[in-house]
């Protein structure tokens, strides 16, 4: 637990730096210290054992081990193996005969994300919270789950570029995110959203009730979704067989599988959120509202289809990057509240991240790098 620990924070003290930077209007050095932070996070998650995060062993070195007896077109052909992601691993085993930086790039993809959309909203929303949010909430999951989260930042990306109606770059990460997991189809919802609340003519009304509808939809589909989608993946299969794997029958099991916190700390990001709605309504609060709304919905499914969970992160990480680091601004505004705000918000992340990913799943704890070990006693 230490390493994560002292990353953390040597980041969060990197971002309270970045803060002061934005203040003082210091652009370029608040560029240069996210720099040294999206790097230093990247060693961390590049240069890691295998044993740390599930990927490895079960995808990245069997690949890996491919790309040293086969050629790139003879493992292209393979429907299962995402076109580029092998493009960069293929990359890297010919040229290095290692798949460490494979590793430590797609990381580095995964936290831009994060650092692009501080430095687009950093006016509304608070920075040192959005990489704290990232760091307790998403970054071990992005050493377990490394192509989706690549496919999830992509799509993250791109939401900025549709709101400033950069339409070609928009449909261009897409395509990109669909190409390294095809779980990104799902975000075709996010961008009906966006359209129906940056671009409509909508009234507020209608706008409501296609949101109304909309979730009403996606209760149905909490309700018989895995029933539905296992039907369309056999008679009508528009979409990617792996795709419609998540939902179909093979994964589920008997019982519900429910954690208390990770609902727990759900409704409280509801709760945020009707809040920043009821304070400060806007495009991205409203959206927000509904994102989370849905992710709770999938959350709710994912009990009788584990596996679902994971298409709830293109709707979590829109709605959390937003919603906490909003509500800390606000926060953090008021001088009576913001010691209070502070300290509760880091005990709450921290007994998060310790329960999840320290406590219950042992998948990325503990940490152990013998790489950047061996590194350490050369220089010391």
């Amino acid at each position: 637990m230490i390493p994560y620990v002292i990353l953390f924070m040597i980041i969060i003290v990197n971002s309270i730096v970045i803060e002061k930077c934005f203040k003082k209007n210091n652009i370029k050095l608040a560029k240069f210290m996210a720099f040294i932070s999206m790097v230093e996070i990247s060693i961390i998650a590049g240069f890691r054992n295998n044993n740390v995060g599930r990927d490895i062993d079960v995808y990245v070195y069997p690949l890996f081990k491919s790309c040293l007896t086969n050629n790139f077109y003879t493992l292209i052909k393979d429907p299962n193996i995402e076109p580029l992601f092998l493009i960069i691993l293929f990359m890297n085993t010919k040229l290095l005969g290692d798949y460490h930086l494979t590793l430590f790039i797609i990381e580095l993809i995964t936290v831009f994300s994060i650092y692009f959309y501080g430095f687009k909203n950093y006016k509304n929303v608070n920075f040192t919270i959005l990489i704290s949010v990232f760091l307790f909430v998403f970054f071990n999951n992005t050493l377990v789950m490394m192509r989706q989260f690549v496919s999830v930042s992509l799509i993250f990306i791109s939401t900025q570029f549709f709101k400033e109606k950069k339409y070609i770059k928009t449909i261009l990460l897409f395509f990109l995110a669909v190409a390294f997991h095809d779980t990104a189809i799902i975000s075709i919802i996010i961008y009906i959203y966006y359209f129906v609340e940056y671009r409509s003519s909508f009234s507020s009304n209608k706008l409501l009730r296609v949101k109304i509808y909309t979730l009403i939809i996606a209760m149905f589909l909490v309700l018989f979704g895995d029933k539905l989608v296992y039907y369309f993946s056999f008679n009508i299969p528009i979409l990617p067989e792996r795709f419609f794997g998540y939902f179909t029958s093979r994964y589920i099991e008997e019982g519900l599988h429910f954690s208390i916190v990770n609902f727990t700390f759900k409704m409280l990001v509801l709760i945020m959120a009707i809040i920043i709605n009821n304070k400060k309504k806007s495009h991205q609060s409203n959206l927000a509202l509904s994102f989370i709304l849905i992710d709770i919905l999938i959350y709710l499914l994912s009990m009788r289809i584990e596996p679902i969970l994971r298409l709830g992160y293109y709707f979590t990480i829109i709605s959390y990057s937003f919603v906490i680091p909003s509500f800390g601004k606000i926060m953090v505004n008021n001088r009576k509240y913001k010691p209070f705000f502070y300290y509760s918000l880091t005990i709450v992340l921290f007994l998060y991240w310790w329960y999840i990913f320290i406590h219950s799943n042992g998948i990325t704890y503990p940490y152990s790098s013998n790489i950047l070990k061996n590194f350490i006693n050369n220089v010391v």
